[in-house]
């Protein structure tokens, strides 16, 4: 099914609302709205289990990403002049994965794989 996923450095949070992807990703919920009544969406979070300079831990900085990201699909449904309540989320996972950092790592790029947020929709 149509999945809309984006990356992160780690503690950051640049959600690409105004980039084409996102965009184009929202167009695509439409006609489910238009045909069901609404579009079930399961939102992914996931941070890797680097420490986090920004938060006590990875499940929160995986929240909070989690949360911004939500707000931002619905100020997008909202934008295209439909009711944001169309929208509903099904599944909410919260993750932290990946491997565990070692000591002598000296490139943490790896771990980038493990900090992304992934929108699924289910009905289409």
């Amino acid at each position: 099914p149509l999945t809309f996923m984006f990356n992160f450095k780690k503690d950051e949070f640049n959600f690409p609302v105004s980039g084409v992807l996102f965009q184009n990703f929202i167009d695509k919920l439409i006609p489910s709205i238009k045909k069901f009544g609404f579009v079930e969406v399961i939102l992914e979070s996931s941070s890797s289990k680097i420490p986090s300079n920004n938060y006590t831990r990875n499940e929160v900085l995986s929240f909070d990403r989690l949360q911004k990201t939500k707000s931002e699909i619905l100020k997008a449904m909202a934008q295209k002049g439909f009711n944001p309540l169309r929208i509903i989320f099904t599944e909410e996972r919260i993750l932290v994965q990946g491997p565990e950092i070692k000591v002598n790592t000296n490139s943490i790029d790896q771990f980038n794989d493990y900090d992304y947020i992934k929108v699924i929709p289910k009905t289409l």
